[in-house]
């Protein structure tokens, strides 16, 4: 059996007579270290008379036992012993009782069961009988007390087991007086005043399974154990045989052997543990509190030990049980409310009704185990949403499973008694599985709305932008003039069925969560696509109706353009043609003014030289008309220079005739058929006149066209003689000039 202990704790008041002496009181610090104990316990409860040392035995037990403990667990000396002081049983030396009501030492001992439970030894230390200040009645209360409470019920006495020690247990004999085993009043066989052997046997089994071991201490014992022949006894043997009954039939005998058929019918695990006196000096007895183990006696240390280790292991040592359930300290706590309830209601107490206070208080605190092992159960499923509907489902019962096991763990009193709270429980769980549920749902619509929106990036989203790519070129095209836009049916199609495969593939392998929503995400995921797919078609279709219009739009303005051009090239050839017929009017205006001017130069030259050839005539007849000849010869020249420059403004405006010919004639080939008269090459410039070399006007016939082109100014022009010639032709003539 294991053992581990705390440092040493304080005895503390567990059931404490009142003030007034009427009725119990439950101490609260000992309630709260019991409502702190979540194991099975094992209360040890000593008993006797009083001023017989139960204070002072419980505290040698309390000092040795952790130590003896781990020895039975082979831990070795893992365990320290307890000091004994400060924080001990009160053992007193005088008549006075130390201890009234029940005590309880604060700190248990941990142990395990041969099955390996987890147990806390608890030592209850009770106010002995025949109190001088206390009733019969009373001690029989106390002792029902610590019998119903305890697992292992200590009876110390001093000496040997005889009829006076018998005696002193007779309120054994009518414990069923003070205990009742259910809550419909039931009692004892002897509840109708007969022996235990005389009732039903069911009814002595019921109440024997409600008492505890019970271990009979011999203290200051110093006989010989051996039977009549001699045979030595063992200190059980000795009991027994103290117990039997001895067959007479006198009144006390006959009192003395219902006491004992009692102890042997309910005690039915017991058995007897003999302590020599510890100290051979009696002035060491009255401060043996006091004394170190090195100051006792060694065969009262060694049976010391024997009786710890007896209580600590084998049949005697067995935790507190009621109706095949093992009590914890919650629940002693619980049963000790009710006894003293009921003691203090003028009843006895009744472990039916404690026991179903009890299990109802017991499936309380299982509904809140249950409640807590529920919550714990339904935050470790929500922590790993979403969940497959077959995950989901195994959360779900695995809820109703944690919920059920924590509070079947701690619940007691069977089928009906936690009929109610299970199905309370049941409740709960069904709420926390419809939360686990939608939080499953909700995380799977999430991760699904991820994972489509991550799928829609890899899958979808390459092809809408190639559709917008595509109708944004087209629509691009359309704007630059490049044969209009794109029809739709060059467009890039949607999802096609491969990647739909894919997609669906994908998704279906990573996606999680019930399947109802996983397809219902995917189904609103292809509705949003299809329409936000059709939404693009549509914008696609715009946007080269639109391109298609801005062309068409741009093809009119072009069109205007080309017109407003057209019309304002068709202005500006009419105005080119009205100047180059203002131009040719103007050229045969100046070639009919210079011809005329040409032709009436040429009659003044043709004047000019008859009358040098009249001079010449005349120079012939006369030297004396030289000086007028000469004179005249000078004014010839000076209108030879005038003839001159008329040929030269002449030559001038033929050659600008010229020019505005070629330049009629480089005109287009339509523009030269709607030309009219007068825009040749030869036509005059207005308002001159063509001259003639002599300076007259031209007459236009075939001689005028057969005279020689102007010559350059400063050249002999044609048909008038140079001064040489003026010169030889005088003399020739009269070989002289003759002055005028």
């Amino acid at each position: 059996m294991a053992s581990a202990s705390a440092p040493g704790g304080r005895p503390l008041p567990f059931i404490m007579p009142q003030k007034d002496g009427d009725g119990f009181r439950i101490g609260d610090e000992a309630m709260s270290v019991l409502d702190a104990i979540t194991v099975p316990v094992v209360p040890i409860a000593v008993c006797g008379k009083a001023r017989t040392g139960k204070s002072y035995l419980m505290n040698s037990f309390l000092r040795r036992a952790p130590a003896i403990a781990a020895e039975l667990a082979g831990e070795g000396a893992a365990a320290p012993e307890r000091a004994p002081a400060p924080g001990s049983f009160t053992v007193g030396s005088t008549v006075e009782s130390c201890t009234q009501g029940i005590w309880m030492y604060s700190e248990p001992v941990m142990a395990k069961l041969p099955d390996g439970t987890d147990v806390a030894v608890l030592v209850l230390d009770t106010e002995g009988f025949g109190s001088t200040d206390r009733e019969e009645s009373y001690d029989a209360r106390v002792f029902a007390l610590a019998t119903l409470l305890s697992a292992v019920l200590v009876y110390n006495s001093s000496g040997v087991v005889n009829n006076d020690a018998i005696a002193s247990l007779s309120f054994v004999a009518n414990m069923s007086r003070h205990i009742q085993t259910s809550s419909d009043g039931a009692a004892g066989p002897a509840a109708s005043g007969g022996n235990p052997g005389e009732g039903a046997a069911s009814s002595a089994d019921d109440l024997a399974s409600l008492f505890p071991s019970f271990v009979w201490v011999l203290r200051d014992f110093h006989l010989l154990l051996v039977d009549s022949d001699g045979q030595e006894l063992t200190p059980r043997d000795y009991m027994e045989q103290r117990l039997a009954d001895d067959g007479a039939l006198d009144g006390d005998s006959l009192r003395r052997n219902r006491v004992r058929r009692a102890i042997t019918t309910f005690f039915r695990r017991r058995d007897c543990h003999a302590l020599m006196l510890p100290v051979e000096d009696e002035d060491d007895l009255q401060r043996l509190p006091e004394l170190g183990d090195d100051e006792l006696r060694r065969g009262f240390l060694e049976g010391r030990d024997e009786l710890v280790r007896k209580l600590l292991s084998g049949p005697i040592m067995a935790a507190k049980t009621l109706h095949g359930t093992r009590v914890t300290g919650r629940m002693l706590g619980g049963l000790a409310r009710s006894y003293v309830a009921a003691v203090n209601d003028g009843g006895v107490p009744s472990v039916g009704s404690a026991w179903g206070a009890v299990t109802q208080e017991e499936c309380r605190r299982a509904l809140d185990d249950g409640r807590t092992a529920l919550r714990r159960a339904l935050d470790a499923a929500l922590a790993t949403v979403p969940l497959s509907d077959e995950r989901e489902q195994s959360a779900c019962e695995g809820l109703l499973a944690s919920a059920k096991a924590a509070f079947e763990a701690r619940a007691v009193g069977g089928k009906d008694a936690a009929e109610a709270p299970l199905a309370e429980l049941k409740g709960e769980v069904g709420k926390a599985a419809s939360r686990l549920r939608e939080a499953n749902a909700e995380a799977a619509g999430s991760h699904c709305r991820a994972l489509l929106s991550s799928l829609r990036r890899d899958h979808v989203d390459p092809v809408l932008r190639a559709m917008r790519d595509a109708a944004e070129e087209a629509a691009a095209g359309g704007r630059r003039g490049e044969g209009g836009a794109a029809p739709a049916a060059a467009l890039p199609p949607p999802l096609g069925r491969a990647e739909s495969d894919a997609f669906a593939a994908a998704y279906a392998e990573r996606s999680r969560g019930p399947a109802a929503v996983v397809w219902a995400e995917a189904a609103a995921f292809w509705r949003g696509l299809a329409v936000e797919a059709a939404a693009v078609a549509a914008s696609t279709r715009e946007s080269i109706a639109e391109a298609e219009r801005a062309e068409l739009r741009r093809q009119a303005e072009a069109g205007q353009a080309a017109a407003r051009r057209a019309e304002e090239e068709v202005v500006a050839v009419r105005a080119a043609r009205e100047e180059a017929e203002a131009a040719r009017d103007k050229a045969q205006a100046a070639a009919v003014t210079a011809k005329a001017e040409a032709e009436a130069r040429a009659a003044g030259a043709t004047a000019a030289r008859r009358e040098t050839a009249a001079a010449r005539d005349a120079a012939e007849d006369a030297e004396a008309r030289a000086a007028a000849a000469e004179k005249a010869v000078f004014q010839e020249r000076a209108r030879r220079q005038a003839a001159a420059a008329a040929a030269d403004e002449a030559n001038a405006a033929r050659e600008a005739a010229e020019t505005a010919l070629r330049a009629a004639e480089s005109r287009p080939a339509a523009e030269r058929a709607g030309a009219g008269p007068g825009t040749g090459p030869t036509a005059a410039r207005p308002g001159h006149d063509a001259l003639s070399p002599s300076g007259k006007a031209a007459s236009g016939g075939p001689d005028a066209l057969a005279k020689p082109p102007l010559q350059r100014p400063g050249a002999p022009r044609f048909g008038a003689p140079s001064d040489a010639e003026a010169i030889s032709s005088g003399q020739q003539a009269g070989g002289c000039c003759a002055v005028m």
